[in-house]
């Protein structure tokens, strides 16, 4: 639990805040040394009860330095006073000075090993220095030493989380609650390990005690606001983290969050306010850039928001490719390129998107070159031989251009707009048109209409919440005059068998092609069809690009990916064949969707 508020316990005995001790300090090398060096300050030995006073004065007032440098006195004077090596190591842990501090923990346990509070805070060093079973074995001495010991519960919870071990994290820190139970912090922590259970309603309550006990609690504030847009309370919400913003008006997190909830309920008006606000108050984080750039393009505002995504590379949540390693300068409008290399940097589906504007780009420089995913290869070459296209697993050497562009920066060096899209929207790939009047012929009898279907988005964040079941299409597949095929990626030969075993529904599998590693022989596939049922994954851009009527069913929240959300009358913008048919706020699944995809798809097919 990574987070200001969840380290607050490594703060030990003394719960105080401090700043960072300097390592070059001529006390702090004392520290060091002092296992061999002679006595460098002489005290007389009568003096040490006094000046450890005065050092424990120093460090309950947060005079750090002044108390660091009358242990170091102490223990130059008396090598083996178990106080003060014990309180320099605390004041060093505190400073995440970890290394250092466990060194003094070891010397003062070699003097006193049955200290509860010493394995305590040798614990939390080695949890700093992320020595987790170490630490989860020195915290359970604590507690052999004081079973009551509420706190190294709580660091056994902290280091089983870390472990992922969260059942046994939830079992440590309700132990800590039952012996702390008005500390808003173990609330805190459990309600994180309810969150990472799935269980949201038991990490709401949590974090309601947390904040109940200390109704300022900013972080908790989020976290619970966090989860009420994770549980479609957006009103909350929307609350919750406006009292945030008014406990820490100087920090993003709950401007980027609240603005992308007023983004989530379309809202565009008020995300992009909100994100004016962050930007005002952290001109230089990148993630409030980035998240600003998505509103401003699903609110196709592109002018400003292709300046804004260029941030995406400096953002944490930015899921891409490594970046081009080169010493060669990315393209400008200054400057002429002779030859210019433009690159992928996400998955096939984005490769696609952007390789509608490859021909377009052709103005930016003499000769274009494009890396790209292996199986596009022949399908862009085919579409657009006037342009190179060379494998993105492949390194090209420095000399074969003279300037480069990654693929997202296309819209802001074309200054792609709604109206340029619109004028220049249409299919760009071409299929094999003799391969695909051999599957068709194979697949369907005339009379009849091919539909392929793909139901599963494979992207590791968000293809969950992209993705349905089989069986929840059962009202589409159900259409009379209909023959399926399967256009999906990935083994689903099981999920066909069960739906043909419970409906008596056959979804046809052409099994020349690999529908995941020949995307030509998918697009001959796609070209077969009449129509295609999807969910917003790389199917649905290649159906696009091909010109093919396509139902794109489109998750409701957070998965939605800002271009499914620019659309003309019911279609997508960049895709003008591809019916968009969304999630709304009140759909628990997709039924409610798939119905409404039902009225347009029964007219089809007619």
């Amino acid at each position: 639990m990574q987070n200001t508020a969840t380290r607050r316990w490594l703060c030990g005995l003394f719960k105080i805040k401090t700043g960072r001790v300097r390592a070059e300090c001529p006390r702090f090398a004392k520290l060091e040394l002092l296992a061999t060096a002679g006595p460098l300050v002489k005290i007389l030995i009568q003096s040490i009860p006094q000046v450890m006073q005065k050092a424990m004065a120093h460090h309950r007032q947060h005079e750090l330095q002044e108390a660091l440098d009358l242990y170091a006195q102490v223990i130059e004077a008396e090598p083996k006073n178990f106080d003060a090596l014990y309180l320099a190591g605390v004041l060093l842990a505190q400073d995440k000075l970890y290394g250092h501090a466990l060194s003094l923990f070891d010397r003062a346990m070699a003097i006193k090993s049955n200290h509860y509070e010493l394995q305590y805070n040798r614990a939390n060093a080695l949890f700093g220095l992320d020595r987790y079973k170490e630490a989860l074995q020195g915290y359970s001495r604590a507690i052999e030493l004081k079973p009551n010991y509420a706190l190294a519960f709580l660091g056994q919870s902290n280091v089983l989380s870390q472990l992922a071990a969260h059942d046994h994290a939830a079992t440590c820190i309700d132990c800590a609650i039952r012996l702390m139970p008005d500390y808003e912090l173990l609330f805190f922590n459990r309600g994180n390990i309810m969150e990472t259970l799935g269980k949201r309603d038991e990490a709401i309550r949590s974090f309601d005690r947390a904040i109940e006990l200390q109704p300022n609690y900013s972080q908790a504030l989020l976290n619970r606001a966090n989860l009420f847009g994770l549980s479609k309370r957006y009103e909350e919400a929307k609350k919750e983290y406006a009292k945030v913003i008014d406990l820490l008006p100087s920090e993003p997190e709950a401007y980027i969050n609240l603005a992308t909830t007023h983004l989530i309920l379309r809202d565009f008006a008020s995300s992009i306010q909100t994100y004016l606000l962050a930007v005002e108050v952290a001109p230089q984080n990148a993630e409030v850039h980035y998240g600003f750039s998505h509103c401003l393009l699903q609110a196709g505002q592109f002018e400003r928001a292709w300046d804004e995504y260029t941030w995406r590379w400096e953002s944490n949540s930015f899921e891409r490719r490594p970046k081009l390693t080169t010493i060669r300068p990315k393209w400008s409008p200054e400057k002429k390129s002779d030859h210019l290399l433009i690159w992928a940097e996400q998955g096939v589906g984005d490769e696609v998107f952007w390789g509608a504007h490859f021909k377009a780009a052709q103005k930016l420089a003499t000769k274009i070159t494009v890396q790209t995913d292996p199986r596009l290869i022949k399908l862009f070459s085919r579409a657009l031989p006037n342009i190179e296209f060379v494998s993105s697993e492949e390194r090209l050497p420095q000399s074969a251009y003279d300037s480069h562009l990654p693929m997202g920066d296309l819209g802001q060096a074309l200054k792609l707009t709604a109206e340029s899209v619109q004028k220049f929207a249409g299919p760009y790939l071409k299929a094999n048109s003799a391969m695909a009047k051999k599957i068709r012929s194979v697949l369907c009898p005339k009379g009849k209409k091919l539909c392929g279907v793909s139901w599963q988005s494979k992207n590791k964040d968000m293809g969950s919440k992209k993705s349905m079941r089989l069986q929840d299409l059962l009202p589409l597949l159900q259409q009379p005059g209909m023959v399926f095929v399967n256009l999906q990626y990935g083994d689903v030969a099981q999920e066909i068998a069960e739906l043909k075993a419970e409906h008596g529904i056959e979804i046809l599998q052409y099994s020349e092609v690999d529908n995941l590693n020949d995307l030509e022989g998918l697009v001959n596939l796609i070209e077969a069809c009449d129509l295609v049922l999807t969910t917003s994954n790389s199917t649905a851009h290649l159906a696009g690009a091909l010109n093919k009527e396509t139902f794109n069913l489109v998750s409701f929240g957070v998965a939605r990916i800002w271009y499914w959300l620019n659309e003309v009358n019911g279609r997508s913008l960049w895709y003008p064949s591809v019916k968009l048919v969304e999630q709304e706020r009140g759909d628990a699944d997709w039924s409610a969707a798939v119905t409404r995809a039902v009225k347009h798809f029964s007219g089809l097919v007619a």
